[in-house]
């Protein structure tokens, strides 16, 4: 494909669910003609490692990386708003950073995810969650870093409590 052509690319809805060619997909950026990850887009993708999601995305829908378990690095760009349920269920993450403007958080996004041991959140508001699922099943998670100035404001946001005990400054990192 030539670049006009990935950038005119609007919706990839099937293209990649279950492949197992994909190790690092670093070329996603460019479609930016992209303002979401469909559900399941990348979903069952067992030897996806790396990908770069394109700066126009604003939405990673359901399931969207679900059981990549070799997914060990995803950057998510600053344009993100909205992770909805289970979008990393099951991933290889060992750490990840939410960016500052994402203001939703959907159940289970990170769901047994046995690798990950950290998340960053950059936003100095916590992103709204449904209850304490976010990181279910994540037995080696040690770490929360969230701005050192919201330390309070995320312990008492509904669902962050849970992770009270984790939560560590940013500026500790």
């Amino acid at each position: 494909m030539t670049y006009g052509e990935i950038v005119a690319v609007r919706d990839i809805t099937g293209w990649f669910e279950g492949n197992t060619g994909i190790v690092d997909f670093k070329e996603y950026r460019y479609f930016e003609g992209m303002d979401y990850v469909p559900g399941r887009c990348f979903a069952n993708c067992t030897s996806l490692r790396s990908i770069i999601l394109p700066p126009t995305i604003t939405t990673i829908w359901d399931m969207a990386f679900g059981n990549t378990y070799s997914l060990e690095e995803v950057v998510i760009p600053e344009s993100v708003v909205h992770i909805k349920d289970n979008a990393f269920n099951s991933c290889g993450l060992t750490s990840v950073t939410v960016p500052k403007n994402v203001e939703d958080i959907g159940d289970y996004v990170w769901c047994h995810c046995h690798n990950l041991r950290e998340a960053t959140f950059e936003s100095v508001n916590p992103p709204k969650m449904n209850g304490g699922t976010l990181f279910s099943d994540c037995p080696n998670l040690t770490t929360v870093y969230v701005p050192g100035e919201s330390i309070d404001k995320y312990k008492r946001a509904r669902g962050w409590s849970y992770f009270a005990e984790k939560m560590k400054p940013i500026e500790e990192k």
